[in-house]
């Protein structure tokens, strides 16, 4: 529980530097690309905020769990549940094939309208799959 506790500190401390970091580098950002075009702007003011926002939700989580014992074992009893990580590594595995078939139809639907959603969603598709065979050589080492 007491390694648990300590995640949960270093965990809530660099939430707290997301929220300080983001402001400062939308602000920086701003200034910098004065020239840029309002997507570009606004996507980066939405990315960052959303940043914000959900650094600010974890902050508050996790100093109220540090806070309050009670609620602390219940999130820990959660977490370290057998059943709910069955859960999650069946969700995971799941969630692989299925996204993977669902951008690579997207990709050739996009093909017949804009050659560049195409590129972009085929770029994704390559990515994601960098990504899944990089973890199972990783995993395939490890374990």
């Amino acid at each position: 529980m007491e390694e648990f506790r300590k995640k949960l500190k270093n965990r809530a401390m660099i939430l707290l530097l997301l929220c300080c970091f983001a402001p400062i580098l939308f602000v920086t950002l701003w200034f910098i690309t004065k020239g840029a075009s309002d997507f570009a702007q606004g996507l980066s003011m939405g990315i960052l905020t959303s940043i914000e926002f959900c650094s600010i939700v974890g902050l508050v989580e996790a100093l109220v769990l540090l806070r309050d014992e009670k609620k602390l074992k219940e999130k820990y009893i959660a977490l370290t549940d057998e059943r709910n990580k069955a859960i999650e590594k069946e969700t995971a595995s799941k969630f692989l094939p299925v996204s993977t078939y669902a951008i690579g139809f997207a990709a050739v639907i996009a093909g017949f309208f804009d050659i560049r959603i195409c590129m972009t969603l085929t770029a994704v598709l390559m990515f994601n799959l960098f990504v899944f065979l990089a973890l199972k050589g990783y995993y395939m080492k490890k374990m």
